[in-house]
């Protein structure tokens, strides 16, 4: 079954001026992936939701939802100072169970 929408949630920390994410993927409201902790700035995160469903290197998560009637959500949540700790999203990006 084709996904009806992709979902790409990141919350972003920075360290000494680099900035770093983690990310959950939702597929039709349900959780399907997380991405870990990783360097990584702007819309960086989407790109890499797209590795972590299997599109080539060369495709990008927007065009493959467009191209093919996906609906894409996405939302990046920036934190800085005394934001988003490191230790918080390393367990941010876990999925139950693991």
């Amino acid at each position: 079954m084709k996904a009806k929408t992709i979902e790409v949630q990141a919350k972003m920390h920075r360290d000494s001026g680099n900035t770093y994410f983690s990310a959950r993927i939702y597929k039709d409201g349900k959780l399907f992936k997380t991405l870990p902790f990783q360097y990584g700035y702007g819309e960086h995160y989407l790109y890499e939701a797209g590795q972590a469903i299997g599109l080539d290197s060369d495709s990008m998560l927007w065009s493959h939802c467009r191209d093919n009637g996906i609906e894409l959500i996405h939302s990046a949540d920036y934190k800085t100072g005394n934001g988003y700790s490191e230790r918080y999203l390393k367990e941010w990006a876990k999925v139950e169970g693991e």
